[in-house]
């Protein structure tokens, strides 16, 4: 069984950033955990389809893993989740696991702007540090929280304050860490 992860960043700054941003992190390939309605049309299903955030828009995945994968479920019609026989598996399962902090990509994926009011306020997380800050929320479901990401995505726009915020499905466990330039400002863990 697995286990899942609820991811929710919650970003402050400009919104023109936090476009970028969202721009950024979108990409074609397809969240894996939606499923389209029967009514969409061929356009409407594809722009469904796409991930919102996309790890590989922020941290790539090798190239050579990308192809052995790829070259795999076109053999099988699976993705190669044989960590235990092959080492290709498992050594693109820990590059996973040590450049995105979970071994496998978001899915269930969406992004917004929200209203400054839905902002939790924690430690080095405050709107009142800003001049008509924008908000806005990343939502995602990983098996682990993928703070190398966050910390990647905060290096790439550092005038945006980042808090990721994550509960795990199946254990008591729920945190938090709050990032601006790639530096950790807080973290919070509650076991």
């Amino acid at each position: 069984m697995s286990v899942y992860c609820t991811n929710i960043i919650q970003v402050i700054g400009a919104k023109e950033l936090i476009s970028q941003m969202f721009e950024l992190v979108k990409s074609d390939a397809r969240d894996l955990d939606k499923i389209p309605d029967s009514t969409m049309s061929k356009g409407e299903v594809e722009k469904f389809l796409a991930l919102e955030f996309d790890f590989n828009k922020v941290v790539p995945y090798p190239e050579e893993f990308a192809k052995m994968d790829k070259e795999h479920e076109e053999k099988y019609g699976f993705p190669n989740i044989d960590l235990l026989n092959n080492r290709y598996a498992r050594e693109a399962d820990n590059w996973r696991v040590k450049f995105w902090g979970t071994d496998f990509n978001a899915t269930s994926a969406s992004t917004q702007f929200i209203d400054s009011k839905e902002i939790v306020e924690v430690e080095n997380f405050k709107l009142s540090d800003y001049q008509n800050p924008s908000c806005a929320e990343i939502y995602y479901t990983t098996s682990n929280p993928a703070f190398p990401v966050t910390e990647a995505l905060s290096k790439q726009f550092p005038d945006l304050l980042f808090k990721h915020f994550y509960k795990s499905d199946e254990f008591p466990e729920v945190g938090y860490q709050v990032r601006k330039a790639g530096n950790l400002l807080s973290e919070w863990i509650d076991y």
